[in-house]
């Protein structure tokens, strides 16, 4: 998202950038062997993803979502932090 709305009542406290989203993907196939009917081949994908101010949502304090949508817990911290994500999958593909 390039652009929030605009938030009203205690949502006005969160940062212009809640919830933007940055990611990259890089994926790559090997082709093994294929036929007129069947195919084989190897994959590999990466994937990052960072999540703009979104942390404040489940309390640092590791008692999970206690809180949440409060002005206590989740909005009058002000510690909106952001969430980085790193994914790998690899694997087989076979088509038949």
């Amino acid at each position: 998202m390039v652009h929030q709305p605009i938030f009203t009542g205690i949502a006005q406290q969160l940062p212009e950038n809640f919830d933007n989203v940055l990611a990259f993907d890089l994926t790559d196939r090997y082709w093994l062997w294929g036929s007129e009917r069947t195919a084989i081949s190897l994959f590999a994908e990466w994937q990052w993803m960072l999540n703009y101010g979104v942390g404040s949502v489940a309390t640092r304090s590791g008692s999970g979502l206690q809180g949440y949508g409060t002005t206590l817990n989740a909005f009058g911290s002000g510690n909106f932090y952001n969430v980085e994500v790193n994914n790998f999958i690899v694997g087989l593909d076979f088509s038949y």
